[in-house]
């Protein structure tokens, strides 16, 4: 009977240390899992399982893919957003470039309506005094013709004065 006893509990013995043995391998790889799960959620992507339980290894092969992949995909993103970053601030630089442009063709358009104004103005004061040339014009030419007659007039009279010079004499 102390045989069979002895039997019983070193059976029991083996299959309890088994239990506790597997479960201390579920614990180590949960908490590994855990661990590796925490970093990723922080942006490290470099935790990697390692010494998992041959139970596990399936766990750790496709833990490892998954880590690989972000860390891929998150590299792409971030060289994509570095794409869009320099885009943008080459955008913001044309615009800016554009903005001067605009600005500076802005002044020279107002300087041309200043220039065409005064051109305008220079153009009005000329015909203006085209105008009053001209009627000096023919204010002179009227007193011409009235002086001229005043002329003939004066002529008239020195050749009537010489004829009765000479009849005098």
């Amino acid at each position: 009977i102390g045989t069979l006893v002895k039997t019983a509990l070193f059976d029991m013995n083996t299959a309890l240390s088994s239990y506790f043995a597997a479960d201390e391998a579920r614990s180590q790889a949960i908490e590994q899992i855990g661990l590796g799960l925490s970093a990723m959620a922080e942006g490290d992507f470099t935790v990697a399982l390692s010494g998992l339980s041959s139970d596990y290894r399936r766990i750790e092969h496709d833990y490892e893919q998954m880590r690989q992949r972000m860390q891929a995909a998150l590299s792409d993103v971030a060289a994509s957003a570095e794409v869009i970053r320099v885009g943008s601030v080459e955008i913001a630089q044309a615009s800016s470039d554009l903005a001067g442009r605009t600005e500076s063709q802005a002044a020279n358009v107002e300087e041309t309506a200043a220039a065409m104004h005064q051109i305008t103005s220079t153009v009005s004061e000329t015909a203006s005094n085209a105008t009053e040339a001209r009627r000096a014009v023919l204010d002179a030419r009227a007193d011409a013709a009235a002086s001229s007659d005043i002329v003939q007039g004066a002529i008239g009279a020195m050749d009537a004065i010489e004829k009765s010079s000479e009849a005098i004499s």
